[in-house]
């Protein structure tokens, strides 16, 4: 018995393509999606990082300050001690005053008892001697009255004796007398000399408690300034460790910003790209439809023959030459060694296709063109040096309106200072579509 053979459904070329086409496209948003989620990890992770540090840095501070209060609460208590043996000194120093002052009226009270006591032994000296002289006297009057006459001679001798007993003990008393007036002189000397001994002794005490007092002042001016620069030189440290941890913190921020836009970045060229190819796709198949449909109803005509590349105007919008013996970068897809060069160059094509519009390019485009390769060479200072037509689009029109769009942006952003100092002159080869909207794809395509 035969049994028919049931038919087998073959997808056409065009089904079987587009499928694969939407596969890739969604193997490749996947791939986009995850890298971004492994960006935004690590931008929260710097964040945390970042905070983590703040929080150190702010504990530092706190310990500084305490750490400099306590240092004011020491340097007031020795102030304070240095203040109070201050006061000591300048006590004991008066007491010492008090005493010399004591001793010396003391000395000069005992100076005077002895004066008076010297003068005191004199006049009774000489109350003595005139009551002796006195009894002598009458002594003599009495023998003079017994002896009358019998010892006129004896008493003319014993006079004589008397005048020398008495001229002698006048000698004896003013020898006596001189000998005392020249110990008292010593005596007196001697109190001044002891006097001026007791003074030097006191102004050098009083210079010693001044160059010691000086010195305390400098060592504590010195202490003083000491401890201020140690100060000054702890405030800076803090400073510093503030200001590095600030540059840390932002250079991670700037990192983490850098790394999340470089991501977006990706992930719109991955979109754009993917877009991109979709249209160029779709573009194929329309345009490969198109032309069997012409060549069915038109096979024995002739195709019409491509129009040649036109010149570039000679007159109108001028371009700017390239200038020689610059230090030049050509970038030609979305990756490079230096990250700052693609961050550029995605930054200026943001804004070609942010600001650019298609009325011009409608306008003076009047048949169909293909997508011009196009080199821009920018200046550091973000002016055009040229735009170089690497591959026109068939269409003088739309090269001229390629030229116009660059001129019109112009200026664009300045070089960042590290790229500048690399770079004089960067040029950047995107291939510049026009449909929905002006999209400028890597170099290569």
């Amino acid at each position: 018995m035969l049994v028919a053979a049931s038919p087998v459904v073959v997808a056409p070329p065009e089904t079987r393509a587009s499928d694969a086409a939407a596969s890739h496209d969604l193997v490749r948003l996947a791939a986009v999606e995850a890298v971004r989620e492994r960006a935004l990890e690590d931008a929260r992770e710097q964040a945390r990082s970042a905070a983590a540090l703040q929080e150190q840095a702010k504990l530092e501070r706190e310990k500084a300050a305490r750490e400099q209060a306590l240092e004011a609460t020491r340097l007031a208590a020795r102030q304070e001690a240095l203040r109070q043996e201050a006061l000591r000194q300048e006590a004991v120093r008066q007491a010492r005053e008090r005493e010399a002052l004591l001793a010396e009226s003391v000395r000069q009270e005992q100076a005077r008892n002895e004066a008076a006591r010297v003068e005191a032994a004199r006049q009774e000296a000489q109350r003595s001697e005139a009551v002796r002289q006195e009894t002598l006297r009458a002594e003599a009057a009495r023998q003079d009255g017994l002896r009358l006459e019998a010892q006129r001679q004896e008493v003319a001798r014993l006079g004589r004796e008397a005048a020398a007993r008495a001229e002698r003990e006048a000698l004896r008393a003013e020898a006596v007398r001189q000998e005392q007036v020249r110990n008292e002189a010593a005596r007196l000397e001697a109190a001044r000399q002891e006097a001026q001994r007791a003074e030097a002794a006191r102004q050098e005490q009083l210079r010693n408690e001044a160059a010691r007092q000086e010195a305390a002042r400098q060592e504590a001016a010195r202490q003083e300034a000491l401890r201020q620069a140690q100060a000054a030189e702890a405030r800076r440290q803090v400073a510093e460790n503030e200001a590095r941890a600030r540059l840390e913190a932002e250079a991670r921020a700037r990192a983490a910003a850098e790394a999340d836009t470089r991501a977006r970045a990706e992930a719109e060229a991955a979109r754009s790209r993917a877009e991109g190819e979709a249209r160029l796709a779709a573009d194929a198949a329309r345009r490969q439809a198109d032309a069997l449909a012409v060549a069915a109803r038109q096979a024995a005509l002739p195709l019409p023959p491509r129009p040649a590349p036109a010149e570039p105007p000679r007159s109108g919008l001028q371009v700017p030459l390239p200038t020689p013996g610059l230090r030049r970068r050509v970038l030609i897809n979305r990756t490079d060694r230096d990250p700052a060069v693609v961050m550029y160059a995605e930054g200026w094509r943001q804004k070609i296709e942010v600001n650019a519009t298609l009325d011009g390019v409608r306008g003076e485009a009047a048949g169909s063109f293909e997508s011009p390769l196009v080199t821009v060479a920018l200046r550091s200072d973000g002016t055009v040096e040229s735009v170089t037509i690497n591959r026109s689009s068939g269409s003088a029109a739309v090269d001229e309106a390629v030229r116009r769009i660059v001129q019109q942006q112009a200026p664009y952003a300045r070089f960042p200072s590290g790229l500048a100092e690399d770079l004089d002159v960067l040029e950047i080869r995107r291939v510049w579509t026009f449909d929905a909207a002006v999209r400028l794809f890597p170099g290569t395509r």
